[in-house]
Order: C-alpha cells, then sequence, then structure tokens
C-alpha cells in the first residue's frame, strides 16, 4: 500500500495501519489508537495463560510485518532472558 501511495497511484490508505516513526517519515499519518496485542486461547483457557510470562516456552502466531510482530519478537527475547 506505501509505494501504490508514493507513486501517487491512489490518494490515501483507508485501513488499519499501524503508527511508525519510520511510515511518518514516509506520509501523515494519524495517531488514533494506542497499539497493543491480544492474545487468543482455546475456549476454558485450559493452559490458564494470564501472563506474559505464562507463553514462555509456546508457540505463537503472529502476521508477519506488522506491529505484532516486532512485539512477539521482543517479548520472546525478554522472557529468553529471564530463562
Amino acid at each position: 500500500m506505501i509505494p501504490g501511495l508514493a507513486a501517487r497511484r491512489w490518494d490515501m490508505i483507508n485501513t488499519g495501519m499501524f503508527y511508525t516513526e519510520e511510515r511518518a517519515k514516509l506520509m501523515y499519518l494519524v495517531r488514533y489508537e494506542e497499539q497493543a496485542i491480544s492474545i487468543s486461547v482455546p475456549r476454558g483457557n485450559p493452559r490458564n495463560i494470564m501472563k506474559l510470562e505464562d507463553l514462555a516456552g509456546l508457540t505463537v502466531g503472529v502476521e508477519q510485518g506488522g506491529f505484532e510482530f516486532r512485539r512477539t519478537q521482543d517479548i520472546a527475547k525478554t522472557l529468553e532472558e529471564k530463562g
């Protein structure tokens, strides 16, 4: 989407796009929400996941390239450093 905007193929991007400093240098962005990650678990939460530390050693899935991917990488690094 961003290359199309830069090439003037369209005038705006009207979809969810997280604010980053890098993107703000390329185009005008509106900061209208805080960025967050939600964790979905199976019905009944059988592993009793209540906090980030409960994810240690588990496999999680996120969309690559977005805020969620970078944030999940940061969380994984922090958990690894804690052992």
